[in-house]
This record gives C-alpha cells, sequence and structure tokens, in this order.
C-alpha cells in the first residue's frame, strides 16, 4: 500500500493512499471526480499527449486525500484551497493510482506497446 503524508496551509497532516480499488475508481467517475474515459485516454496518451483531461491530473491529490483514512472530509473546492499547485506531486499520485508500483509501470509500459502493435498490424478501423 502506498500512503504517505501532506501538510496543509493551516497546518493540520493528512494522509493520501495511492492503493485504489476498480470499485473506488468507478465511484470517482460516477461522482465526475475522474473524467468517464479516463482509463482510455490514459492508454492512447503516447499517441495523443494533448489530448488527456489535466482536471484528472489536477485532483489527484484529492483523490489520494479521500482514499486515506483521515478525521477531516474536506470537499475538493476546501481541499484545493489548502494546497499548493504542484503538478510533480499530482503526477505521482495518479501515475501510482493507475500503476501501482516500479514493476506493473513496466507491465503498462508493455501493454501499450503491444496495443499499439497489434492495432497497426491489423488495420482494422474501429469506430471512436
Amino acid at each position: 500500500m502506498s500512503q504517505y503524508t501532506l501538510k496543509l496551509a493551516n497546518g493540520e497532516i493528512v494522509k493520501l493512499n495511492t492503493d485504489v480499488s476498480m470499485q473506488t475508481m468507478k465511484i470517482w467517475k460516477k461522482n465526475g471526480l475522474i473524467s468517464k474515459n479516463f482509463l482510455g485516454k490514459l492508454m492512447v496518451l503516447e499517441q495523443n499527449p494533448t489530448d488527456f483531461d489535466t482536471e484528472d491530473l489536477e485532483n489527484a491529490i484529492y483523490l489520494a486525500y479521500k482514499n486515506a483514512d483521515n478525521k477531516t472530509d474536506y470537499s475538493l473546492e476546501e481541499f484545493n484551497e489548502q494546497i499548493s499547485y504542484d503538478l510533480e506531486t499530482a503526477g505521482k499520485m495518479l501515475s501510482e493510482m493507475v500503476s501501482g508500483d516500479s514493476k506493473k509501470n513496466s507491465l503498462r509500459q508493455s501493454f501499450i506497446q503491444a496495443t499499439t502493435k497489434s492495432k497497426e498490424k491489423s488495420k482494422k478501423k474501429y469506430p471512436k
């Protein structure tokens, strides 16, 4: 389990947890905390980097906060008022949520390469 702590602007220290279940991701999608086509866009990120929803990245620290066992329950807006705009940390949180440890990251890269090669070989056009 990947857990971190973060000191908020008000001095409170909160927990962050990047170990996310599939059900939690579905709930976040349903509640609009992450875009409905997030995983699909992530899979084609290498081919089309401009198509990624930056709001998913911006919400990553909040999602890790919501996924942890914290005493306070800030709304997204309340939480964002307490943190610095830090895309590096947000990227790390989001990356760990979808791919876990470094071994899984290499598996993810292999999967992307394999699906790209098979798509090129098939030359089939799929509707978007």
